[in-house]
């Protein structure tokens, strides 16, 4: 079920429920875009309600850090980012998790809760990615980016391939 005010995912379409009559929903999107969806689409695909229990939804923000730098710093320095944050609640308490050994990164999330930006949490991610970036900066981390070696051979001589170069 849902209703008016609720914010659902349905089909890979985000929004909030703002009209429902007999045949359709309206669905308005983060960029004030009403989508008609038929009611037909809402009972047989899956739906997904942000807003069903309460406003309190979970945002994650991903990150990648150099091999050089300290976990036990970044995670407090992302923790410190989250506390600071008006929109994110204390509790639940914000938790980082070390996701994995990337390939040119050390893989980190940051996991918040919040009950102001669940109509927006794209906006509250890219507030947390903001005060990460100055904060990593100012500590000294760095964000790595992939890199890669090229090695560039010298052709072979002529007849090393059985293959004769024209005269």
């Amino acid at each position: 079920p849902i209703q008016v005010g609720d914010r659902i995912e349905i089909g890979g379409l985000a929004g909030d429920v703002v009209r429902i009559a007999a045949r359709s929903t309206w669905i308005r999107t983060n960029d004030n875009i009403i989508i008609v969806v038929p009611n037909d689409d809402i009972i047989n695909n899956q739906v997904i309600n942000w807003t069903a229990n309460d406003a309190e939804v979970r945002v994650g923000v991903k990150c990648g850090v150099a091999y050089e730098s300290d976990p036990a710093k970044v995670r407090d320095i992302l923790l410190q980012t989250a506390s600071r944050h008006p929109d994110v609640l204390a509790q639940p308490a914000p938790l980082v998790l070390f996701q994995e050994f990337g390939e040119s990164s050390l893989d980190f999330e940051l996991l918040v809760w919040t009950n102001s930006r669940t109509h927006s949490p794209g906006l509250l991610r890219s507030d947390l990615r903001f005060a990460i970036f100055a904060a990593f900066l100012k500590a000294g981390i760095e964000i790595p980016f992939p890199q890669r070696d090229v090695r560039l051979r010298p052709p072979p001589a002529a007849g090393a391939s059985g293959l004769t170069r024209p005269a």
